[in-house]
């Protein structure tokens, strides 16, 4: 569970430093895939439904790493600002997809090993994360709210975190 855990911490605090034409991600979102992957196989007894994040978190990892590259080497900045925010929201997207699928399997551990987790509290987490990203792409559109937009996603990654932490925790106990 550790595993995961620290793949929420890669997917959902995502903050990168600009240097010239190119970006590095602080945390790429394709190593929080790789542990996504190596938590799920520490889990995979408790829930068909492993299998399936397994499948999108191979395929997201190869993508969020083909990106990731070409943010490095500036390739992305030809998309221009509309096209680097669709592209954002789309990595986004797959971090939230996968992240809700996860919950569900947590819910399945959660049944299979007795203990309680409350599986269904990080879901009103997750859903409260959604809405500040959702209001944070909304600000960026805003030339006097674009500097909020970061705090927003801030606030967003760590409000999960902190959640699936506490899963986790009680997962071990």
């Amino acid at each position: 569970m550790t595993k995961l855990f620290i793949a929420i911490l890669f997917l959902f605090l995502d903050y990168n430093i600009s240097f010239g034409s190119g970006m590095i991600g602080i945390l790429p979102d394709f190593v929080g895939y790789a542990f996504l992957l190596a938590g799920i196989k520490e889990l995979s007894d408790y829930s068909g439904r492993f299998m399936d994040i397994r499948l999108y978190a191979k395929i997201f990892m190869g993508v969020s790493a083909v990106i990731y590259v070409a943010d490095l080497l500036g390739f992305t900045t030809p998309l221009g600002f509309y096209g680097l925010l669709i592209l954002r929201i789309l990595i986004t997207g797959a971090a939230l997809f996968v992240s809700y699928l996860l919950i569900f399997a947590i819910n399945d551990v959660e049944i299979k090993s007795r203990k309680r987790m409350n599986s269904k509290q990080l879901m009103t987490s997750w859903k409260i994360t959604a809405l500040f990203f959702v209001a944070a792409y909304a600000i960026v559109l805003f030339p006097e709210g674009g500097g909020f937009a970061p705090i927003f996603m801030l606030i967003a990654g760590v409000y999960f975190s902190t959640s699936f932490y506490q899963v986790c925790r009680k997962y071990r106990s």
